[in-house]
């Protein structure tokens, strides 16, 4: 709707990436499945997410864990919609790390991946992490392992 078509969506897609300075960026999909023609780098997912965060209602959107619509007929109680990631990081506590906002990825090639926004020692960070269960996609959540990790080796 935004470009008249997805192709056009794309097109624009790759133009902000440039005007961005994303340069080991190129999209093919708005849906971000494998293609081999679509392909970023960490450095620029991060730039893309520090860009994204500046928008009040993105950092609302990424930052909250649950989220209840409006009742309607069919749902009188609304829907709840959770952030699952959100959750299990709650359930792993790191002393001094408080993971605010996530999105998971995964593909075969790129394995589990994890764009985060966390508070360290009252500091804000991001972290992109990629590459983690390559071997397929499970329920064990190395993406997550992996953030809290680094993460915790932040804390002063």
């Amino acid at each position: 709707h935004t470009a008249g078509s997805v192709s056009a969506f794309v097109t624009m897609m790759n133009e902000k990436a440039a005007e961005l300075g994303m340069s080991g960026t190129n999209f093919t999909n708005t849906h971000g499945l494998h293609d081999s023609n679509q392909y970023s780098t960490c450095r620029d997912l991060m730039t893309l997410l520090r860009y994204c965060l500046k928008n009040g209602h993105f950092r609302v959107l990424f930052t909250t864990g649950s989220f209840t619509t409006t009742k309607t007929e069919e749902h009188p109680n609304g829907i709840t919609l959770r952030n699952n990631m959100t959750a299990a990081l709650a359930q792993n506590p790191r002393a001094g790390v408080s993971v605010i906002g996530n999105k998971t990825g995964f593909t075969t090639p790129a394995g589990q991946c994890l764009a985060s926004l966390a508070v360290v020692d009252g500091q804000e960070y991001i972290l992109i992490t990629v590459g983690a269960g390559k071997s397929g996609y499970n329920k064990q959540r190395y993406n997550m392992l992996d953030a809290l990790e680094l993460y915790g080796r932040m804390v002063p």
